[in-house]
């Protein structure tokens, strides 16, 4: 998998690994971002990510302190694990396994605590407009500004989406078409947070609601 594609995917999961570890600096609007997220999560739901160059469609699962899961509708066969410590990038056709840890790299601002210490580092802020209560993050990645909006129903408290825009030219919108919370004890009967050689091996490694064929490429795609 190429750098521009991790980096998309890396997009989604940003706002939820920001979100969801209570370990960072709060304030009463951070603190009531979290609680709508709490009662929304353990989540299961369907998406669709939208860029200038790009869209896909998927299903997620939100399990909370750094676990999700994301698979793609086909023919995009990759695989998204974030199993509380990696981020896997799974590309079956290559049969190739990409690690990344959650708290170095890019996602260490998001995840360290001591950088958020100073209340200039991110801010809070919440709206409602056309039946929706709007979180807007506002936050200093790396000197770079970023902004993050997430929408909730205003009647439900139901995660609506969220739009992250990282540059003036780069704006990221991601839409759940249907959300249905699921319990924990259902997470726990299955490895929907893992990934191990055997579901590598096997090709059993999906959980979502595709019928997908994976067509491996000779050699993983490297030239004699």
């Amino acid at each position: 998998m190429n750098m521009s594609k991790k980096k998309n995917f890396i997009i989604i999961f940003k706002l939820f690994f920001f979100v969801i570890y209570s370990n960072l600096y709060s304030n009463d609007k951070h603190n009531e971002l979290l609680n709508l997220l709490e009662y929304n999560y353990p989540a299961e739901f369907f998406f669709t990510q939208a860029s200038k160059d790009s869209l896909s469609e998927g299903w997620m699962i939100i399990g909370g302190k750094g676990k999700a899961r994301i698979e793609f509708t086909p023919p995009n066969n990759t695989l998204i694990i974030a199993d509380g410590k990696w981020i896997i990038f799974h590309d079956p056709e290559l049969d190739r396994a990409t690690y990344l840890p959650l708290e170095s790299g890019i996602l260490q601002a998001l995840l360290d605590p001591q950088s958020y210490q100073n209340k200039k580092s991110f801010l809070v802020r919440e709206t409602k407009e056309d039946g929706k209560i709007v979180f807007n993050i506002e936050f200093n990645l790396e000197e770079k500004k970023q902004e993050v909006f997430i929408y909730f129903s205003e009647k439900n408290f139901t995660l609506l989406g969220w739009k992250i825009i990282e540059s003036a030219n780069k704006e990221i919108i991601v839409k759940i078409s249907e959300i249905k919370k699921v319990t924990k004890e259902q997470l726990l009967k299955k490895n929907i947070f893992k990934f191990t050689e055997k579901m590598r091996k096997t090709g059993k490694a999906y959980y979502g609601p595709y019928k997908r064929k994976v067509n491996r490429i000779e050699n993983n795609g490297r030239l004699n």
